[in-house]
């Protein structure tokens, strides 16, 4: 399964000069993903990143969805109990307790 066929599509977006103090704090480095990529590919970054959404952009880094582990966990959901289940209960498991761990002090600074 690829990101595309969960993704949220027709998200509202903010310029640069607009006054977001949630998007001014990792302004520094977003991480995204594209349609094509693997379910499993994008747990790896929500793990890594501790973020529970990515923009989804296209080839020319334009933003056409978002994607939430909420909606990886859905598709787990309607998965469970297939013999060919792409995505495992407890990789969904590992991703949210992975996300849900606090941050080590470096990390809180940067964010800020």
């Amino acid at each position: 399964m690829k990101v595309e066929q969960l993704m949220t599509r027709n998200v509202d977006v903010c310029r640069a000069d607009e006054f977001l103090n949630a998007a001014a704090r990792i302004s520094d480095r977003v991480c995204s993903c594209r349609p094509t990529d693997s379910l499993q590919a994008v747990l790896n970054v929500l793990r890594t990143t501790k973020v529970r959404r990515l923009p989804v952009l296209d080839a020319n880094d334009h933003l056409i969805g978002m994607l939430s582990l909420a909606d990886v966990a859905r598709e787990a959901d309607r998965e469970h109990g297939r013999r060919n289940a792409e995505m495992k209960d407890a990789d969904i498991a590992q991703t949210l307790e992975a996300i849900s761990r606090p941050r080590s002090p470096r990390e809180v600074v940067r964010a800020a």
